[in-house]
């Protein structure tokens, strides 16, 4: 194996929150797949969360670890779904029957015909080896689209009575795993997505490979068969013991000020969703019966680098492509930076709408007072105005001091930018085959 060092300009993942058995599962993929840890990661917290989100949560609302979780990478080389697919097989082998694995996204209405009525927790991932495919189907006209998904974010019930028939669902605790290029995240939405809060349901993590793997072996089968057991001992036990957890005193004071310093921008929404969620999940990886301070430690660094992701990978959604444009600029010409035309091209890609594209946009920008421009030699250089020297309004950015103490994981914080035995498991879920052909909504 040999490694080469990737230039990236992606919040750098703060590895220590991965835990106990998710660390174990990440250690062995890690070695033999080209995959970022942190990619292995979050494929596994969705199919661990998912597993036992109907039988543990903390005193509060929203915080069954339910996880709509996207893995964005710059090109094909930093193998998206080779990482999904390693969870997606184990869970395969951990719960065969307890735990619903549907790859593939025909429809909302498919979807929800899938779930319909059950009387029993009804634990469910949807997998998807590409994004685009759900952003596609639920812009569709007349279709339930965003609306379902939305809703079985936050509930397990979802009702659409029509003149005939219907869609009636009960019992569902919705999660899935998705990839996608940042090219193709960045410009697959339209304002559908964008004005239902959507964006903000996801939990985003975006990275490079630096590592080059010639032969994915497979994994050693000890100790994939070791990592299988455990993970089924852990849900078993989940499941029959389900537990309601509190928070412990420190660890409720480091949360609370760090919700009190949250900002306002976009890009802060439903983190604090997000947070309660993690804290449940980490906490039966860590093995405590408690959520404590050094777990929300781990929680809210890695949540500081979840709105340092959002903000590299903001969506850009407009009604025409010169508006398209102009969002592209404001998103890679920040406030008070300055870039020489051929930087800003190529930032902007503008090969993918054309130059008298790009021509416009930065016309209008410039007009409106947006850029500023002076010129270089044969070219310009652009300015992106700061915007408290336009109308004097302020900006949204938090600032998060004092809120981290040293603990036993974690000694300091790290900024967004910085570079058991087998058992069998006793489940009172309903059945379902999950045999690939099976799995695709139509």
């Amino acid at each position: 194996m040999t490694k080469q060092t990737t230039e990236t300009s992606f919040p750098v993942f703060p590895n220590a929150i991965i835990q106990g058995a998710a660390r174990k599962f990440v250690d062995l993929y890690s070695e033999i797949r080209e995959t970022p840890e942190s990619f292995l990661w979050l494929s596994f917290l969705v199919y661990f969360g998912n597993a036992i989100s109907p039988y543990i949560r903390l005193d509060c609302a929203s915080s069954e670890p339910r996880i709509y979780g996207v893995v964005i990478g710059k090109s094909g080389r930093t193998r998206k779904s080779a990482g999904n697919n390693a969870s997606k097989d184990l869970f395969q082998r951990v719960l065969p029957e307890g735990q619903q694995i549907i790859e593939g996204f025909g429809s909302a209405e498919g979807m929800l015909t899938k779930f319909g009525k059950n009387n029993l927790p009804c634990p469910t991932t949807i997998h998807l080896d590409e994004l685009n495919i759900l952003a596609s189907k639920t812009e569709i006209s007349g279709s339930a689209g965003i609306a379902a998904l939305n809703k079985l974010f936050e509930d397990h019930v979802y009702e659409a009575p029509l003149a005939q028939g219907g869609y009636w669902v009960t019992n569902a605790y919705l999660s899935w795993i998705a990839a996608s290029t940042l090219d193709d995240f960045r410009h697959m939405w339209n304002n559908k997505h964008a004005n239902t809060g959507f964006f903000s349901r996801l939990l985003l993590v975006a990275g490079d490979t630096d590592k080059r793997i010639a032969r994915p072996l497979d994994p050693d089968p000890e100790k994939l068969n070791r990592l299988i057991e455990e993970v089924k001992a852990l849900v078993a036990t989940v499941i029959r013991t389900p537990q309601v957890m509190g928070m412990d005193r420190e660890a409720e004071e480091i949360w609370a000020r760090f919700y009190e310093n949250f900002g306002d921008g976009e890009e802060w929404s439903r983190i604090d969703t997000y947070g309660l969620r993690l804290m449940a999940v980490q906490a039966v990886l860590r093995g405590e019966g408690s959520v404590t301070k050094a777990n929300v430690q781990q929680v809210i660094d890695f949540l500081q680098y979840e709105v340092a992701v959002r903000k590299a990978v903001s969506p850009i959604i407009a009604e025409n492509p010169v508006a398209q444009m102009e969002q592209s600029i404001r998103l890679f010409l920040p406030e008070g930076a300055t870039m020489t035309r051929r930087e800003l091209q190529r930032k902007t890609n503008y090969t993918r709408h054309g130059i008298e594209i790009f021509n416009r946009a930065l016309s209008n920008m410039v007009g409106n007072k947006e850029i500023d421009s002076q010129p270089v030699g044969k070219s310009f250089s652009y300015t992106r105005v700061r915007f408290a020297e336009v109308d004097g309004g302020n900006g949204s950015e938090a600032v998060i001091g004092g809120v981290f103490d040293s603990g036993e994981d974690t000694h300091r914080p790290r900024k967004p930018n910085e570079n058991a035995a087998s058992v069998q498991i006793d489940s009172q879920c309903h059945q379902f085959s999950t045999q690939p052909d099976a799995g695709m909504i139509m």
